[in-house]
């Protein structure tokens, strides 16, 4: 059988999601994504940067909104807010402690229909769209699975623009772009960008192996990918 193996992490360990650079860093952070966004002429939702609890009273309006952490990933460190929620002490001193570490991003919330993960490979020379993947996410918006699927044509322009625009800045290796579709048929082309392999390619890479399917986390049908008693388990569901 296999036997669990505790590697040390050395300057010579390859992760497999790519290396750390300035660039991805940099390509990473909500807060740029949304400035980039806004200097391309691309849709966004309403909102913007932060940088003080009055600043944010002040740009909100009524319905839900997003307050997003720049470097969390996967639904992770965001608020969920409403002006009423904002009388709330222990909300309000909560958001005026993070802060003061920095902005964050503030945004209106989206009926979303899917979420679409298009990956792209630059070189000096080149930019090639490898496979776009619908990820699955549960009410939270943590990852749970996916499957590969069509770019939409509809945002095709946009996320070249994003990516030559990246590529200009120094970019190079993977980069992937997460898409909205919403539900009233428009899109949010570029939510934010993983300049890295994500777990789409994970997906792409089981899809070239298996077949057409979906990768599922924590579900017991199909092909299981991993030990049963994993703390994660993960299977390819074919079809």
């Amino acid at each position: 059988g296999i036997r669990d193996r505790l590697v040390a992490v050395t300057d010579l360990t390859n992760l497999w999601w790519g290396e750390f650079s300035s660039i991805s860093k940099l390509s990473n952070c909500k807060l740029e994504n949304h400035l980039l966004n806004k200097q391309l002429k691309l849709w966004t939702p309403n909102g913007g940067i932060v940088s003080s609890y009055e600043e944010l009273k002040k740009m909100m309006k009524a319905g839900r909104w997003r307050l997003k952490d720049p470097w969390m990933m996967g639904g992770t460190g965001q608020w969920r807010i409403s002006l009423e929620m904002l009388e709330q002490d222990s909300l309000r001193i909560g958001i005026q402690k993070r802060l003061q570490k920095g902005p964050l991003l503030l945004e209106q919330s989206l009926e979303v229909k899917r979420v679409i993960g298009t990956t792209f490979s630059i070189t000096d020379n080149n930019i090639e769209k490898l496979f776009s993947v619908e990820n699955y996410l549960n009410s939270q918006g943590n990852f749970i699975g996916g499957k590969l699927t069509e770019t939409p044509e509809q945002i095709q322009n946009e996320l070249m623009t994003v990516v030559n625009s990246w590529k200009a800045k120094g970019a190079r290796g993977i980069l992937e772009i997460d898409s909205f579709e919403l539900v009233n048929a428009t899109y949010y082309p570029c939510v934010e960008v993983n300049h890295r392999k994500t777990m789409g390619w994970f997906i792409w890479n089981l899809s070239l192996r298996f077949g057409p399917g979906s990768m599922l986390i924590n579900n017991e049908n199909g092909i299981q990918l991993n030990p049963k008693n994993s703390l994660m388990k993960a299977s390819w569901l074919k079809g």
